[in-house]
């Protein structure tokens, strides 16, 4: 919740990181939905907008690592206009992909 001081801003969201998960594959999905002022909206704005992301994950287990300790990433989704943090403004798609290196179990 926030206080644009005029109406409520609010977002809520899901996630989950292991939606399917199989010998070298794990795959997540999260979802974010929000209501706030439009991103030019001058202060104490009235008018709200709702925005929404979906986000899916993968991490493939890299052929020849034998413990999975490295991983292939990748996210695909959508977002649309609206303030996330660590997200770009405006409406787009997402597409990512990295390579995730796990620390050896203690």
């Amino acid at each position: 919740m926030g206080d644009t001081g005029a109406a409520r801003a609010w977002d809520v969201g899901v996630g989950s990181r292991d939606v399917l998960r199989r010998s070298r594959l794990t795959a997540g999905a999260s979802m974010k939905l929000w209501r706030q002022p439009e991103l030019d909206a001058p202060p104490n704005a009235q008018a709200m907008t709702t925005g929404v992301l979906a986000v899916g994950t993968l991490r493939i287990a890299m052929p020849g690592s034998a413990t999975g300790r490295l991983r292939l990433l990748v996210e695909a989704g959508y977002k649309s206009d609206g303030f996330v943090r660590g997200e770009r403004l405006h409406a787009g798609p997402i597409v990512r992909a990295g390579v995730v290196i796990r620390r050896p179990q203690d």
